[in-house]
């Protein structure tokens, strides 16, 4: 007899998760570092790993998370629906129970940026769990371009480079304060 039931966890998973501190790191980046219990079960190489952000709608104060089932994503009704952004990881630290999200900064009318702008500390939204994400570790030339988006993934994988690689960095940024110095 075959059991049609399956027993796999979904591949992914949801968690809402608490604003602990931010800081900016520049005119245009803030870094928002947020906590949670089921932080600890995160792969702490996940700097860089892509992963949707869950906003609150108006007049929530903590947005609803889809369900992650076998059979796919379960919703919630579209009045409840999240905001849903694409993120990159910029640090995970699991034994604290602390991930690390830099926003840019850029747009009243951009959801996420405005969450930024206006974050306070126990504020609560959502995010999926990151996948292990490194680049092969190869002795040679590394390039890399992006806009002010891409400074996370960017960053975190140039903390990770053998000292005896080189390459360069490419970023486009608004203005020159934007620079980053590091």
């Amino acid at each position: 007899m075959n059991d049609t039931t399956s027993t796999k966890k979904p591949k992914l998973r949801t968690v809402h998760v608490t604003v602990n501190a931010f800081t900016d790191i520049s005119p245009q980046l803030r870094r928002i570092t947020f906590t949670a219990p089921e932080i600890a079960h995160f792969p702490a190489q996940s700097a860089a790993a892509h992963i949707k952000v869950f906003l609150p709608r108006s007049g929530q104060t903590m947005p609803s998370l889809p369900q992650l089932t076998d059979n796919g994503v379960v919703w919630p009704e579209p009045e409840r629906k999240p905001i849903v952004r694409t993120y990159s990881v910029r640090e995970c630290r699991p034994m604290q129970q602390e991930i690390d999200i830099e926003f840019v900064l850029h747009g009243e009318d951009s959801p996420a940026a405005a969450f930024a702008k206006n974050v306070d500390i126990g504020q609560c939204i959502g995010i999926s769990q990151p996948s292990p994400c490194s680049l092969p570790l190869d002795k040679g030339s590394y390039y890399f371009v992006g806009d002010c988006t891409a400074i996370p993934a960017i960053a975190s994988q140039l903390e990770i480079l053998p000292k005896d690689v080189s390459g360069d960095v490419f970023i486009h940024v608004q203005e020159a304060s934007h620079k980053l110095t590091t």
